[in-house]
């Protein structure tokens, strides 16, 4: 395996490598237009994640994943490292496990929201057993 996870922490490479990650991004769902790296900062300090990893493939970071409280997760990679994805999915049980489910509020099982551009995500999550369990709408 080449790659690693290593949890963000609040320090200036972390900040530097997570921005710039973002600003690579070609799929977003939380945001229309990047922050400011200032913003960014505010955001990372504030620790809003159950788990937030940069993916390291080799020497170099290729993208963030992070686990929420409700067990969703949260995948960016570069373009050219999206291959890494199932990888990367299995990978995180090594450091969490699901939260247990609570009726109505919590699925006791890790879920991952992708982009609805992110086809590639999309059929790689399929082919390998994935199963689409909902479609999310932003009302007008």
């Amino acid at each position: 395996m080449t790659q690693i996870l290593e949890e963000i922490i609040d320090c200036k490479e972390h900040l530097a490598e997570s921005y710039r990650l973002l600003r690579l991004r070609q799929h977003a769902i939380s945001h229309a237009s990047i922050p400011s790296f200032e913003e960014h900062s505010r955001f990372v300090s504030s620790n809003p994640y159950r788990h937030w990893f940069l993916i390291k493939n080799f020497d170099e970071y290729v993208g963030t994943v992070y686990v929420q409280d409700d067990n969703s997760i949260g995948l960016n990679l570069v373009a050219e490292h999206a291959f890494l994805a199932p990888g990367v999915l299995h990978n995180i049980k090594d450091f969490c496990e699901p939260l247990h489910a609570i009726p109505s509020k919590r699925n006791g099982r890790f879920f991952i929201n992708i982009p609805s551009s992110d086809i590639e995500l999309r059929d790689t999550l399929l082919a390998r057993g994935g199963i689409e369990i909902q479609r999310s709408f932003l009302l007008p």
